[in-house]
């Protein structure tokens, strides 16, 4: 799920790197609901 997500950050021809001490910030930043 999270690479789905950081993919769409920087499309078309970039790539994004989510260290894992910025996971839950990454993930606050999405709508996400239950």
């Amino acid at each position: 799920m999270l690479a789905k997500l950081s993919s769409a950050m920087h499309k078309p021809a970039q790539q994004t790197i989510v260290p894992l001490s910025s996971v839950k910030e990454l993930l606050a930043s999405f709508p996400i609901k239950k």
